[in-house]
């Protein structure tokens, strides 16, 4: 008997338009779909294959989960290795952004100083901070874009459901980013508010 067979995946979940034949075999597996657990259906499944007097023995039986838990396994250790890098990554971008704006406001006290005793705000100051720090995030977040999409097919066989330029994953790192730039600005600007005039003046 010869016959073309809809595509399917057969070994890993990320299988997709890989070409299979099949062949008769001793071995077969059988997938069934229950909301009952592995316990509780076991003695029935083995109870079926005995009456339906098929010669073979069911030898194992396991839930769909661990089967694609399996799958991806050495994926699973890969991604997770490579979100480690990109929180300790994360964070010192927030340590040298908090850091570079801290030196910037201690350098401009002055101006922040005069801005302030000729009458402007502090949120006015705080916006100035906030702006700066927004600037060096949009700078960097272009740069990790870039570096994305330069290094992003090294990654397509790893992702299942989800292109490597997927435009939503990208925006929500860039936006991400930004949320980052703002913590970490804010305390250099709520300092930089909160200088008094009469003291930056005098310093010089």
């Amino acid at each position: 008997m010869v016959g073309v067979a809809a595509a399917a995946r057969t070994n890993r979940v990320r299988d997709e338009g890989i070409p299979y034949f099949m062949i008769p075999s001793v071995e077969s597996s059988l997938a069934i779909e229950t909301a009952a657990t592995v316990e509780q259906i076991a003695s029935a499944i083995r109870s079926a294959a005995a009456q339906a007097h098929v010669g073979r023995a069911v030898s194992e039986i396991h839930p769909m989960s661990e089967l694609v838990a399996d799958s991806i396994g050495d994926t699973r250790f890969v991604l997770a290795v490579l979100t480690a890098f990109a929180i300790v990554s994360v964070l010192l971008a927030a340590a040298g952004l908090y850091g570079a704006l801290a030196y910037l406001t201690a350098r401009r006290a002055r101006e922040f100083g005069i801005r302030l005793s000729l009458g402007s705000s502090s949120h006015a100051i705080v916006a100035i901070v906030i702006r700066e720090s927004v600037r060096f995030a949009s700078a960097g977040a272009a740069l990790g874009l870039a570096g994305a999409l330069a290094v992003a097919r090294a990654f397509d066989g790893m992702l299942y459901g989800v292109g490597p330029t997927d435009a939503t994953t990208l925006a929500l790192a860039a936006a991400s980013m930004g949320i980052v730039a703002l913590l970490a600005g804010g305390v250099p600007a709520w300092t930089a508010a909160r200088i008094d005039p009469k003291v930056s003046l005098r310093s010089e």
